[in-house]
């Protein structure tokens, strides 16, 4: 049970290192395709392209990449929510499970106990009672 919850630590602590390497490669590679629309709109103007098509392309292009990256953002959030959900259940469980461990301890009980006594702060303490030595004098009427 320990070694699943070591686990399940270790998972969380690396998820988002792991999310943030992976918007990293969608940073750089958002920015590699649009140095690649960038180029191929320069060399369609210069093939005989009139102005609206490299701005119809333009905007294919840049709306190409905006669903891309709202997709993986999409993906990014599922996997985050998805991960929260997780977590949740997890605890959940943990904590069905320490609790019929401790119903069950407590069921069991911890054998026969020293009889209580309800008067024991009328009682002298052993330590005031060594402090003062053997002449001390119990309590009570001494006739």
């Amino acid at each position: 049970m320990r070694s699943l919850l070591i686990l399940f630590l270790l998972a969380i602590c690396l998820a988002p290192e792991l999310l943030m390497a992976q918007s990293e490669t969608l940073a750089d590679q958002t920015t590699s395709s649009e140095t690649e629309a960038a180029h191929e709109l320069q060399a369609e103007p210069a093939a005989g392209g009139s102005e609206r098509e490299g701005r119809g392309t333009i905007s294919s292009a840049q709306e190409d990449q905006e669903r891309k990256l709202r997709k993986q953002k999409l993906e990014i959030g599922l996997i985050l929510t998805s991960a929260i959900v997780m977590a949740g259940v997890f605890l959940v469980v943990l904590t069905l499970l320490y609790g019929r461990r401790t119903k069950r301890q407590l069921a069991a009980g911890r054998g026969p106990s020293a009889p209580r006594d309800d008067l024991w702060y009328l009682k002298k303490s052993q330590e005031s009672s060594s402090a003062n030595g053997a002449d001390a004098e119990p309590e009570g009427d001494s006739e």
